[in-house]
């Protein structure tokens, strides 16, 4: 998971950056939080890689107009107001804040609304949560490029350099019909392939484009060829 702050005083900054840290340490959440005292500096950012973004309202460029850029550039990532100003909050409406959190109650309420903003994080960027070797992880799905089922064992092979496998004991009926919704197919009863990864199938073959091939089985074989075309068709 990855977080932005931006607050032009250095205390605030690092006061929220360290919040953010302990909230996702208490859940065993992997984060990288980029902090910035100057609005200006990071304009040119890709906000896509952001998760969300938690934005000072009053700074030499006003906080309202970086959010109006990051959400015209980058919708999913979400936002967050901190300020110390409430007659502000209603400008958040025009650039679909998450929420205004007062820098008088901070902690209290980052902390009370933190739980739905992984939620919203999850539907927005498409996350899965896996408990793979002890650890939870979310998962973004669109860097997973197949699951592959081993008896009780899941191996998800990821498109990252670290960890690229992940090991959880689960069945694949388990989450087969929730990443069946966000771009995936059962390909056979052992396998599930991310369409963004399969470069073509022929009659029996998926072919993926790292390189690999996996067959059908007769069972999936109608229902997999109709996703891929409908996909391909969008």
């Amino acid at each position: 998971m990855r977080f932005l702050v931006c607050d032009d005083n250095k205390m605030f900054a690092e006061n929220i950056s360290n919040l953010l840290n302990d909230l996702c340490s208490e859940r065993s959440i992997d984060v990288k939080i980029d902090s910035f005292t100057d609005a200006g500096m990071f304009l040119n950012e890709d906000f896509q890689k952001y998760d969300a973004v938690f934005l000072d309202v009053m700074m030499d460029v006003p906080g309202i107009d970086v959010a109006e850029y990051i959400h015209k550039n980058s919708p999913d990532t979400i936002i967050v107001f901190i300020s110390s100003y409430i007659e502000y909050a209603p400008e958040g409406y025009h650039v679909n804040a998450f929420r205004y959190i007062l820098k008088s109650d901070l902690e209290r309420t980052l902390n009370n609304c933190f739980d739905d903003l992984l939620n919203e994080i999850s539907k927005r960027k498409r996350f899965i949560t896996v408990r793979a070797e002890g650890e939870i992880e979310n998962v973004p799905t669109d860097i997973i490029i197949y699951i592959q089922s081993d008896q009780r064992v899941l191996y998800f092979c990821l498109d990252r350099e670290r960890r690229n496998v992940l090991r959880s004991y689960l069945k694949l009926s388990d989450i087969a019909e929730e990443l069946e919704s966000k771009g995936f197919i059962r390909i056979h009863k052992s396998f599930l392939v991310n369409l963004n990864y399969i470069n073509h199938i022929d009659s029996k073959t998926v072919y993926l484009k790292t390189g690999q091939t996996f067959s059908m089985g007769d069972k999936y074989h109608d229902s997999a060829i109709r996703s891929y075309i409908l996909w391909r068709g969008k």
